[in-house]
This record gives structure tokens, C-alpha cells and sequence, in this order.
């Protein structure tokens, strides 16, 4: 497998994802009518540029959805996984507490070979609004950069790194994790 296969897949445009992202909050709430009173662990890909989903990223996804959901399969009360050219996504709603279920997740964040590739954002209803938990909220500092030690949104916003250099480390780290899984 090489490099490039990891990226190949079919482009986006700006108002697909916009019309995914409309899609996506819809689906939220729908999920929140079925069971108000859970949490939602909302997962995706951190995929720059305008290539979101590929077989290769798909694959990545799927074990490491499997993962989350063996780790919090006695909480589950709901799954639901989305797979488009926008990128995959997942939807676990849980029985737990959404701080309990957030500081959980940014131990796997940095524990698991591909943890920061992942974004696990933890929903909770409160009467009729749906927040987001963030990592700053309950004590925790900001993402950092892929590639330097920087607050990862500051480096996006600024467009510190090429497209290229990122893809770079993403391909690396995607082509590792499956050469060391493929038993």
C-alpha cells in the first residue's frame, strides 16, 4: 500500500460539507428524541483537504469504531455509522456521564496509535439545546499539531503546514496502524 492510496478517493466541495453538516445535526437531534437523557459520542476523521474518505480511511474507521464500541459496549444504548464521500462518521449514544465520557476519551485520544487522527465529540441534551463538551472546559489544554507542538486550531487557522506535509503524516500513520494490525 502506498501513500497516495490513503487519499484516494473522490473530492468534496464546500457545499457538500455544509449540506453533510446540516445533515449531521439533524441526525443528532433525532437521536436525542429517542433517549433525551443520554450522551452522544459523535466520531469522525480529522481529514484535511478536499479528499474526506477513501477504502483505506474507511477501514481505519471501522476498527477503530470497533474499538470504542468493545470499550463502552455495556453504556450503549444506540449506534449508528454514516459512511459518505464527506467522511465516516458515528454516532454512539451512551448511558454515562458526558465529563466522565470525555475525560475516557482523551485517555484513548492519547493512548491509541491513532487517537488524534479521531475526533470524539461528546453531546448532552439539556433541555432542549444540545451542548459540547470541550477538551478546555474540564481542564484539559488544547489539541496539539500534528506536526509541531502549536494548538492544532491555531495552525489550521494560520495554515502553518502544507496539505502535502499533513497528508504526509496522515498516510504514514494510517499505512503503520494497518501493517500492525493486519494479523
Amino acid at each position: 500500500m502506498s501513500n497516495s492510496q490513503v487519499f484516494d478517493g473522490e473530492s468534496v466541495t464546500l457545499l457538500e460539507m455544509l449540506q453533510a453538516r446540516e445533515e449531521r445535526q439533524e441526525l443528532q437531534r433525532n437521536i436525542f428524541l429517542k433517549a433525551p437523557q443520554g450522551t452522544l459520542l459523535y466520531i469522525t476523521m480529522n481529514i484535511p483537504g478536499e479528499i474526506k474518505n477513501s477504502k483505506i480511511l474507511k477501514r481505519v474507521f471501522e476498527c477503530e469504531l470497533n474499538s470504542l464500541q468493545r470499550k463502552f459496549s455495556k453504556e450503549t444504548i444506540l449506534t449508528r455509522f454514516v459512511s459518505n464521500k464527506t467522511g465516516n462518521e458515528a454516532y454512539i449514544l451512551l448511558s454515562i456521564n458526558p465529563v466522565l465520557l470525555k475525560k475516557r476519551l482523551i485517555k484513548y485520544e492519547e493512548e491509541s496509535q491513532l487517537g488524534r487522527l479521531l475526533d470524539l465529540d461528546v453531546h448532552y441534551k439539556n433541555k432542549e439545546n444540545i451542548f459540547q463538551i470541550s477538551r478546555t472546559e474540564i481542564g484539559y489544554p488544547p489539541r496539539k499539531c500534528f506536526l509541531c507542538d502549536n494548538i492544532a486550531k491555531e495552525c489550521g487557522r494560520s495554515r502553518s503546514h502544507s496539505l502535502d506535509d499533513i497528508r504526509l503524516y496522515i498516510s504514514k500513520k494510517v499505512l503503520n496502524y494497518l501493517e500492525e494490525n493486519s494479523n
